[in-house]
């Protein structure tokens, strides 16, 4: 990867982030996390990401990841799929 890439891509990981929330791993986390694998066809990592926007009310659970998009709305959040991942 190019210098320049790099800087492109760090620069809108850091925008991104500016309108991204980060939810702790709290205990309410990790139970929704075990609710979410057992409704839906998760991986542990998906699951606990969904976890998280159910847990912080998250108006908007966007992800590149078709799988994940699909349980997420399977869990009743509002999703919109942004890549085509799977």
């Amino acid at each position: 990867m190019s210098a320049a890439r790099y800087r492109r891509l760090k620069r809108d990981f850091a925008a991104d982030l500016e309108q991204a929330m980060i939810v702790d791993l709290t205990p309410s986390v990790v139970h929704r996390t075990v609710s979410c694998l057992e409704h839906a066809p998760l991986r542990t990592l998906d699951a606990i990401q969904v976890a998280s926007a159910i847990e912080s009310l998250c108006d908007l659970f966007i992800s590149a990841d078709r799988r994940q998009c699909e349980a997420a709305a399977r869990l009743k959040l509002r999703t919109e799929n942004v890549g085509n991942l799977n």
